[in-house]
């Protein structure tokens, strides 16, 4: 069994006294899958120019057949972007970890950007909404919209239910504080 470190709320720029309340248990699969999409992208959008460069300076534009290096090219680039494409949709509708401020009842995500950097976004429960779709659509819609953007949120990936239900607004952290 290998055991991580938790992180540290100051290294996700998050106040000191926040709480982690949810980790995305699926975050190195799309890191490792975003990554490694790219660096075959780049080597297909390589491979592909070497081949357009020599088909256009050989003339060989009667000579292409079905079978031609150049039409497998020309598929794998496309099918690797479409499959780039959907990664980052993917990552891109992802928070991979959230912390809860229990004093201003305040939510951080944090979110990977295009070039893979952190990105931070605060909301409250009442910015979050839940919505309803095909089980097998919701990984690419997204399960909760949080300021206006679809997240897809593993419901099983928050350490608490209790952090949960407070983050959908059916418990009122003033209730928990009275008890």
């Amino acid at each position: 069994m290998i055991f991580r470190k938790s992180p540290d709320p100051k290294s996700d720029g998050v106040e000191p006294n926040s709480q982690l309340i949810f980790t995305n248990n699926n975050k190195w699969y799309l890191h490792s899958a975003y990554v490694g999409l790219s660096i075959c992208a780049v080597y297909m959008t390589l491979a592909t120019a070497v081949l357009y460069r020599d088909f256009y300076l050989g003339n060989l534009a009667s000579e292409i057949t079905p079978d031609h290096p150049l039409v497998f090219a020309t598929v794998g680039y496309t099918f690797g972007l479409v499959l780039l494409y959907l990664t980052r949709q993917l990552v891109n509708r992802s928070l991979f970890r959230i912390y809860y401020h229990p004093t201003t009842n305040v939510f951080t995500g944090i979110e990977f950007t295009w070039l893979m950097t952190k990105n931070r976004v605060t909301f409250t429960s009442e910015n979050v909404k839940t919505v309803e779709q095909n089980s097998f659509l919701q990984e690419f819609g997204g399960n909760f919209l949080i300021k206006q953007k679809l997240y897809y949120l593993p419901k099983k990936d928050f350490k608490s239910p209790l952090f949960y239900n407070i983050m959908i607004g059916l418990i009122k952290p003033e209730v928990i504080e009275s008890k």
